[in-house]
């Protein structure tokens, strides 16, 4: 088991980390009572010292943690275990902050993309339990691959590559969302092999399922 409780200065981070916190939320209180109709914008200024300590100091710390103990992971998209080197590499810096975000969220909540092969034990006390994901990732919903840090291959939204996503309207997202999710199983599944080179076994979902 990783048992994260044994680390000292990470236990002593994580109760800094949480000070910080309380701290935007009495300004936040404060803010919205004056004006409850703060921007999102002013919202993401008030937890930035949070934000920043939590991807910065605090996950920095997890990274380091992890790199030492090298432990085995296993990748939600392909099934694979790997080792953490493999995948976050050995630079910290490196990493864009999507995937800073994935190393904390391996360590305290639960991450989409990566978990660990043994059980861990969080600085809450709480055991989370290893071993492979229960449900595949969604077609056409796949997660970037890591490499040593950087990605080796994009991941997917909608069916639609995540760059291609990211520059989207709202009302264009909301579209490709609802075209998409039309298509059953199969058929998303036939659109994700013959656009961006999958390789799914059709006969391993219904026709006439509908995702949604």
């Amino acid at each position: 088991m990783i048992d994260l409780t044994q680390y000292k200065e990470l236990m002593k981070c994580k109760k800094q980390m949480k000070k910080i916190e309380k701290e935007c939320d009495k300004q936040f209180r404060k803010e919205f009572r004056e004006n409850p109709d703060m921007s999102s914008e002013r919202y993401d200024e008030i937890y930035f010292p949070h934000k920043n300590f939590q991807l910065e100091k605090y996950t920095k710390m997890l990274y380091d943690i992890f790199i030492d103990m090298n432990p085995i992971i296993i990748e939600h998209r392909t099934g694979e275990r790997l080792k953490f080197l493999e995948v976050f590499g050995g630079n910290f810096e490196i990493l864009d902050n999507r995937y800073k975000l994935q190393v904390y969220l391996m360590a305290e909540e639960n991450s989409i993309m990566y978990k660990f092969l043994d059980d861990l034990k969080r600085t809450d006390d709480i055991v989370k339990k290893g071993g492979n994901y229960e449900k595949k990732m969604e077609i056409g919903f796949e997660a970037p691959i890591l490499r040593n840090g950087l990605v080796k291959e994009d991941g997917y939204q909608c069916g639609l590559p995540l760059k291609t996503w990211r520059k989207l309207s709202y009302e264009e997202r909301t579209y490709y969302d609802e075209e998409f999710c039309k298509k059953s199983q199969r058929e998303q599944a036939r659109y994700m092999n013959e656009n961006y080179g999958m390789n799914y076994n059709l006969n391993d979902f219904p026709d006439d399922d509908k995702t949604k």
